[in-house]
């Protein structure tokens, strides 16, 4: 007597084919938002490049000196980008 051999379960064969579908749907997904993430990053990097990048507002100072003028040719930070934004409070001496 010949022994049948056994593929698996119906219940086993649905469960891998509903996990196959779930997987095929979140590729899909996935390759939507990849590719409107991709033209929306070219898209910024175009206008930066080409020089059509939306206009912005002008620093605001409180002082009556103007800005100090910076040579773009040796970076794009300014002074003013150089300066930290927030300090902790100073260390206790002696600790």
């Amino acid at each position: 007597a010949r022994r049948r051999q056994r593929t698996g379960s119906p219940r086993f064969a649905t469960a891998i084919l509903k996990s196959a579908t779930r997987g095929s749907e979140y590729w899909a997904v996935f390759k939507r938002k990849l590719d409107f993430g991709t033209k929306l990053a070219y898209e910024i990097a175009s206008e930066r490049l080409m020089g059509k990048s939306a206009p912005t507002a002008a620093p605001v100072t409180t002082s009556s000196t103007p800005p100090a003028k910076v040579d773009r040719a040796k970076g794009t930070l300014s002074p003013p980008d150089m300066l930290p934004e927030w300090r902790g409070k100073p260390a206790k001496s002696g600790a």
